[in-house]
Formats: C-alpha cells, structure tokens, sequence
C-alpha cells in the first residue's frame, strides 16, 4: 500500500517536473519572442510609453483599492476576534452554569441518599421495637392464661381458657 502511494507521489513529481519543465521552455521562447518585438518594434517605445502612464495611474488606483480591501479585511478580522472572544466567555459561563448545575445535582444525590439511609434506619428501628412489642404482648397473654389457670383452679378450665383467649387474639 505505501509502495504504491510512494509510486504514485513518484510519478505525480515526474509530471509535474516535465509540466515545469515545458513551462519554462515556453517562458523562455515567450522571453526571447518579447526580446526580438523590443529590437524590432524601438518605434513603438512612444506608444509603450503612454501606455505606461495609463497603467501606472491604473497601479496606483488598485494600490488605493488594496488599500480599502485590507483595512475592510482587518476590522472584519477584529471582528471575527471579538466575536470569538464573546463566544468563549459564554461558553465558559456556560460551562460554569453546567458545573454549578452538577455540583447541586451531586448535593441533591447526597441529600436523597442521606434521607434513605435515615428512612432505613427508622424503619428498622420501628420494625424492631414493633417486634418487641409483639413479643410483650405474647408473654403478656400467656401470663393472663397463666393467671387465670390459676383462678380458674383446674386444668380442663384452664386449657378451655387457654383456647378462648388464643381465639380472641
């Protein structure tokens, strides 16, 4: 792959070179073509000298647009400068504002996770002091049946009482 891309970079230089090449062939008959007309054609040289001043009042017109275009093309330049320097301060605000908005969505997360670990934990404790409580209340309906086996005095009283008090429940 990179034979053949050197190949072809070869090959593109080799035609460029030959096209310069000719290129300066024809510059150089061109040259020696404009040498000749210039021995040839001196009785010309009034007529060339006119055309001179045209074109160099021609010159000086372009040099005053040139002029114009450049100072048009550097406060477009300060322009394009200042625009992208607005640019960049509102994306760093926007950046700023994006940061401050990620900053209160991590606190908003920590909060959140703080208020479940809370909820969590009231919750279990709720749920372990309910389950005591349960408890208590067991071991206080037994000692009821205890108590009024005891009263009741005898044994078949006292499981019917049992069986009462569970159905109850």
């Amino acid at each position: 792959m990179n034979k053949q891309v050197r190949d072809d970079s070869l090959n593109k230089i080799r035609l460029l070179e030959h096209e310069r090449q000719e290129a300066v062939e024809q510059l150089r008959s061109a040259l020696k073509a404009i040498e000749t007309s210039m021995n040839e054609g001196r009785e010309r040289s009034d007529a060339l000298a006119a055309d001179n001043g045209r074109l160099a009042e021609k010159l000086k017109e372009l040099g005053k647009e040139y002029e114009s275009r450049m100072t048009a093309i550097q406060e477009q330049y300060k322009e394009k400068d200042t625009y992208w320097q607005e640019y960049n301060k509102a994306k760093d605000v926007e950046i700023k504002l994006l940061k401050t908005k990620l900053e209160a969505a991590e606190i908003s997360a920590k909060k959140s996770a703080l208020e479940k670990e809370e909820l969590t934990r009231t919750f279990v404790e709720d749920t372990a002091r309910i389950g005591g409580a349960l408890k208590n209340e067991k071991a206080l309906r037994e000692e009821v049946s205890s108590f009024n086996c005891y009263v009741c005095g005898s044994i078949s009283t006292c499981l019917s009482c049992v069986t009462e008090c569970w159905e109850d429940c």
